[in-house]
């Protein structure tokens, strides 16, 4: 597997939700809508068709809130952060990701049910705090 392109959450979302905030977004990402749009919109696509079938066929959606931080650093030293929470992890470019690891995990478990392979897997658990988890230790310091 070949990486074409890296991209950030944030910039697969400007691209295809919010439009493009920054100047030095927009160059990357022109460049970017330019060469592989098509397919981004396609992967997004099958992402949302793979969802619907996981739903039509009893899936489990979980719409767990997580913190969305945004700090820009100016050139004099400041600081200014944006707070905010991500409400649904299976919306936008996290979703479209999110199926893909869902179908991934699929083939692989299917892979190993018709050859009889034992199969380990993880079970990821509840974050202590669903606004935080993995944050909380920095939850006091950015109040």
């Amino acid at each position: 597997i070949k990486n074409v392109i890296h991209m950030t959450f944030d910039e697969v979302n400007s691209l295809l939700y919010e439009g493009v905030t920054t100047k030095q977004k927009k160059k990357k990402l022109e460049t970017i809508k330019a060469n592989h749009f098509s397919i981004i919109k396609k992967l997004e696509e099958f992402a949302e068709l793979r969802r619907n079938y996981r739903i039509q066929n009893k899936a489990s959606i979980s719409f767990i809130p997580s913190p969305k931080v945004h700090i820009q650093v100016g050139k004099d030293g400041s600081a200014v952060a944006e707070l905010g929470v991500n409400d649904d992890f299976n919306k936008q470019a996290r979703g479209i990701v999110t199926e893909f690891m869902y179908l991934a995990g699929e083939i692989a478990a299917d892979y190993c049910a018709q050859r009889g392979i034992s199969n380990l897997f993880v079970v990821q658990g509840q974050p202590r705090d669903p606004l935080l988890g993995e944050f909380d230790p920095y939850h006091e310091k950015i109040k």
